[in-house]
């Protein structure tokens, strides 16, 4: 049993729905490109700067900003640390995020016996 009271072998499909949530969303990802190439800018100059990575700075000197607040830019930025600046790096926090909205909708819809209603709700648009 899981600490939640339901046993592990009952959460695997929704565990099976959210890697293959992943998966489909991380399918032919680099076909995007960069997604949008103003915000992937700003990226690029965050991953260079900490003062540009706080305020979410256009340019390298840091005097221009970008019209969304800097946290919006963040996952981007660490993910472009970490994995270096490509459209992979970029749009993977967008995969990860999806990813966590589905396992958050079947687990606000899921209660007790609903857990086939979740599924469903999770799988369906």
């Amino acid at each position: 049993m899981s600490k939640l009271g339901v046993p592990a072998l009952r959460r695997r499909p929704e565990l099976l729905l959210v890697a293959a949530t992943a998966l489909l969303y991380s399918w032919n990802l680099d076909a995007n490109g960069r997604g949008n190439e103003y915000y992937a800018a700003a990226v690029r100059s965050m991953t260079r700067s900490w003062s540009n990575f706080f305020y979410a700075a256009l340019d390298s000197g840091g005097w221009t900003t970008v019209d969304k607040p800097p946290a919006a830019l963040w996952l981007q930025a660490v993910s472009a640390r970490i994995f270096g600046f490509s459209p992979w790096a970029l749009l993977l926090p967008s995969v990860v995020c999806g990813a966590l909205a589905v396992w958050l909708l079947m687990s606000t819809v899921g209660c007790g016996d609903a857990q086939r209603v979740s599924s469903r709700a999770a799988c369906w648009r």
